[in-house]
């Protein structure tokens, strides 16, 4: 589970988002939305402590939960391939095993897909194949799970160890 900053962070933005979308174009597209107490507000008001403008449009009826934030959850596989060598492969022994992390990788997705399909073809990511420029690389997407009852979302991760490593401490970090 994300961690109570990070998630509560990400359910403002989100809260934000669907402020601004239920506005439509009928206020001014640069109004600021700012937090309140636990309310995300926005348009335009006049402030009684101190004669600024600041924002009135309520998201009471957008509140948001848990359960809206895609990747709240999420199960990270983290993967290291047996090594195996082949001199009549023209990759070095050391390219030889990132293949095969790159390759098992790929299998863990499968089987995932296969237990937990996608609930959106847009939120599956592979920065495998196109990592980020700061070298962060896995294969990722969302799901959903359901229990007790309730669907809850869900991201899968699979990396390997190496690429693991970068993530959480190299430049991606």
């Amino acid at each position: 589970v994300k961690e109570p900053y990070s998630l509560w962070r990400k359910m403002v933005r989100l809260n934000a988002e669907q402020v601004r979308a239920a506005q439509g174009s009928s206020s001014n597209s640069n109004s600021a939305i700012r937090i309140q107490g636990d309310t995300t507000t926005s348009g335009n008001s006049k402030d009684n402590n101190n004669g600024r403008t600041s924002g009135t449009i309520s998201a009471s009826k957008t509140s948001l939960t848990v359960l809206d934030v895609p990747d709240a959850m999420a199960l990270r596989v983290i993967l290291k391939s047996k090594p195996s060598y082949s001199p009549i492969s023209s990759l070095s022994p050391t390219e030889q095993q990132a293949q095969a992390d790159r390759d098992l990788c790929y299998r863990v997705q499968t089987i995932a897909f296969q237990n937990f399909p996608p609930c959106d073809n847009e939120r599956i990511k592979d920065y495998i194949r196109h990592p980020k420029p700061n070298g962060y690389q896995t294969l990722q997407y969302s799901s959903n799970v359901h229990w007790m009852g309730v669907t809850w979302p869900i991201e899968f991760q699979m990396r390997s160890l190496d690429m693991h490593r970068v993530a959480e401490y190299g430049m991606a970090a």
